[in-house]
């Protein structure tokens, strides 16, 4: 698949970003879940530069729910 340059240069596939943000949300603290800008941040310290609004359909396409309705109470 396509992809993006990090930071460094080098290229990371949209299925790699996909994965990345499954395991960061699988991660998160289910009582305070991450917003899709919090992800954006995760992303952007690994050298992963992309905006929020593609964080948001990555998530999406990966049937994942937003973070108001993965909270845990």
């Amino acid at each position: 698949s396509t992809g993006v340059k990090k930071s460094d240069g080098s290229a990371i596939s949209k299925a790699a970003i996909k994965n990345r943000i499954d395991r960061i949300i699988k991660g998160e603290d289910k009582t305070r879940p991450l917003s899709d800008d919090e992800i954006k941040e995760v992303l952007r310290q690994e050298g992963i530069i992309i905006e929020r609004r593609t964080v948001a359909k990555y998530r999406e396409a990966l049937h994942i729910q937003p973070a108001s309705q993965r909270k845990a109470l």
